[in-house]
């Protein structure tokens, strides 16, 4: 092949492509590396131009390079035993598919393909997955529970009514009646959670919905938070139960309402959407535990503008008991019961935060009809 076929190929590479001679210090261990030649997919991949790089060590580049890659190349160059593996990159915030190898002794060669996507998704699975058997889970344990409160509920309330009205005994029978029922309201959220619940679904106009419950959600909300209506005309209605739906809103209301303390905007938007392969990935967090088919959806969001969710906790806020309040504060069933809610409706949710800039819960309902 000739030299300039074998430019062309360099060119055209769709993976990136870096050769590379090690640095070492006065010891012999690995310092620094740096680049001799790159391709163009290398720029495409890492945002780097040849004419930043080419001559320049890694440590000029990116200074805040983790050590392990250099760890890593060195032992490529200086064994000349070719390794293939993934990693985060942190300096570019990418996932990539790397293989190294040594054409001479102090040089090598990284090829890399980026998989940030599919790491994404694969995160994705992971965590749905992981709800899928919580909610299982929790179902069950709820179900078993709520079976075994009714008949002491019953057999308190059948106690008490045998006590004289005022007496110490009746008293300790109210006290045990009140911890029974607030048991019972919390395996209430659990069925929710593991969609368990009995639902009463009718074809309802979400619009009319929020125009009417907008009454309870501006209490919930305190008078600090403004709230604030964005509906679309001609929404297609959907399949719901009208109740469930607004405790849902309120759960979400309460969340949002504890991350403005000092006030600030709670904002409901609906649309008609239509969903299609390419729409159904971005940058937020779908929690689902199916694949949310293509088709015709109402989506109901619902944004603050309050403290936001860092990445770390955002893939765990709908897990049950799971929160970042003290315990006195809250039981962490209230998203969890939302996940169940929309996903005993067939529909899902998404979520997109950041800290210090609010977060947006997105909501899709299949169109009725």
């Amino acid at each position: 092949m000739s030299e300039r076929n074998y430019q062309l190929l360099f060119d055209r590479m769709l993976n990136g492509f870096a050769l590379c001679e090690i640095i070492l210090d006065e010891s012999g261990t690995p310092r620094d590396y740096r680049f001799l030649d790159v391709n163009p997919a290398f720029e495409a991949l890492t945002g780097l131009t040849r004419a930043q790089v080419i001559g320049r060590t890694v440590r000029e580049v990116l200074p805040d390079l983790e050590p392990h890659w250099i760890e890593t190349y060195g032992r490529v160059a200086l064994s000349g035993e070719p390794v293939r593996f993934e990693s985060h990159f942190a300096a570019l915030d990418k996932y990539f598919e790397v293989q190294a190898y040594s054409p001479q002794r102090g040089h090598f060669v990284a090829l890399f393909a980026d998989i940030t996507e599919r790491k994404r998704l694969e995160e994705q699975l992971r965590q749905a997955q992981k709800m899928e058997a919580i909610g299982a889970l929790a179902g069950g344990i709820a179900h078993n529970f709520n079976n075994l409160l009714t008949g002491v509920i019953g057999f308190a309330e059948f106690a008490l009514s045998e006590q004289p009205p005022g007496s110490q005994a009746a008293q300790d029978i109210e006290r045990v009646l009140a911890g029974a029922r607030q048991m019972a309201e919390l395996t209430r959220w659990l069925l929710a959670f593991a969609r368990r619940q009995m639902i009463r679904p009718v074809q309802v106009n979400l619009n009319e919905l929020l125009t009417r419950f907008d009454k309870v959600l501006i209490p919930a909300l305190g008078g600090r938070v403004t709230l604030n209506l964005h509906l679309s005309p001609d929404l297609w209605p959907v399949r719901v139960d009208p109740a469930q739906i607004e405790q849902a809103l309120l759960n979400l209301a309460f969340n949002a309402q504890a991350a403005m303390p000092d006030g600030g905007q709670f904002t409901i938007e609906t649309a008609n959407v239509v969903l299609n392969p390419a729409s159904l990935s971005g940058d937020g967090l779908w929690v689902r535990s199916e694949d949310l088919p293509p088709g015709d959806y109402v989506r109901l969001a619902v944004s603050d503008t309050g403290c936001g969710i860092d990445a770390k906790t955002l893939p765990r806020i709908f897990e049950p008991f799971f929160s970042t309040k003290g315990l006195a504060e809250a039981t962490g069933l209230g998203l969890a019961a939302t996940y169940g809610i929309i996903r005993q409706h067939g529909g899902d949710i998404w979520v997109t935060s950041e800290p210090g800039r609010g977060t947006r819960f997105e909501i899709y309902l299949p169109r009725a009809g």
